[in-house]
């Protein structure tokens, strides 16, 4: 474990003073390079960690962390103070969402939350006034619990992605619209730093362009094996532009000649 509290780490970032933040089913964990500190549930009912079996951890705009946990806590860790918001112990929380179960989570630049729950509920909420805003859409027929991916582009446009498709909020009807795409079952998908749209089917990768609509449909290697219809996809990228994903048990890399390449069975 090499100074974890624990050895599985389901999530992981690094701030802008390059610190590595770690979430673990015991705790969160600051990495120095050199030493790791450990934020635990405070014993003495202070303000702490809400829980200590962590699932997923993102940094806003302000370098303020949001930590989420398996126990459908939300809590905000400002790195500065080491001090902790408890979002979901708020009552506005626990009186619309203590029964729901998260399953992904995003903060756009405007320190709003969405939520994607499991039972199939969308929100939007926006912790310095407690508004929750409601948003329907299709349910995947046949599939419980459904995955959401969430991104805010350029624009501050933001988009929602499922096995039923790509959506885009339209501000001005305050809905998400359906966007039209030769493949609709999303598992991921990526902002790129030319703000263009990196979506991964289970048979291909997309690259939309908002601002243009220009799409490029690329399909994946002939040899990879659909067998999980579960999958969620996890997309990250490297200072050189090559983006890196799942499929399944399959980890690529998708270079700026659009080229594929199978780095390695998982």
């Amino acid at each position: 474990r090499q100074g974890l509290p624990q050895a599985f780490v389901p999530s992981i970032i690094q701030d802008r003073q390059g610190f590595i933040w770690m979430t673990t089913r015991d705790g969160l964990c600051r990495y120095d390079g050199i030493n790791f500190k450990v934020f635990q549930p405070n014993s003495d009912g202070k303000p702490g960690l809400s829980s200590s079996s962590l699932s997923g951890i993102q940094l806003d705009r302000h370098d303020k962390i949001w930590i989420f946990s398996d126990e459908n806590d939300v809590d905000i860790l400002d790195p500065v103070t080491e001090k902790f918001t408890n979002i979901s112990r708020q009552p506005f929380y626990r009186k619309h969402f203590a029964r729901e179960v998260i399953g992904t989570f995003f903060v756009d630049k405007q320190d709003r939350l969405w939520i994607s729950f499991l039972s199939n509920k969308v929100v939007c909420i926006e912790p310095r006034t407690n508004r929750i805003h409601h948003y329907n859409r299709p349910p995947v027929p046949g599939y419980l619990p459904t995955f959401d991916s969430f991104l805010q582009d350029a624009q501050g446009t933001v988009w929602m992605s499922n096995k039923t498709g790509l959506y885009r909020l339209d501000q001005s009807q305050d809905r998400f619209i359906s966007y039209a795409l030769p493949d609709n079952d999303i598992r991921g998908m990526h902002l790129r730093p030319n703000n263009q749209l990196f979506l991964v089917s289970p048979r291909s990768v997309m690259l939309l362009q908002p601002t243009t609509g220009q799409l490029s449909h690329i399909p994946l290697p002939a040899n990879i094996n659909v067998t999980d219809l579960w999958h969620h996809t996890q997309i990250t990228a490297d200072s050189k532009g090559n983006v890196y994903f799942n499929i399944y048990n399959q980890l690529f890399r998708f270079n700026e000649n659009k080229r594929f390449d199978l780095l390695t069975e998982l």
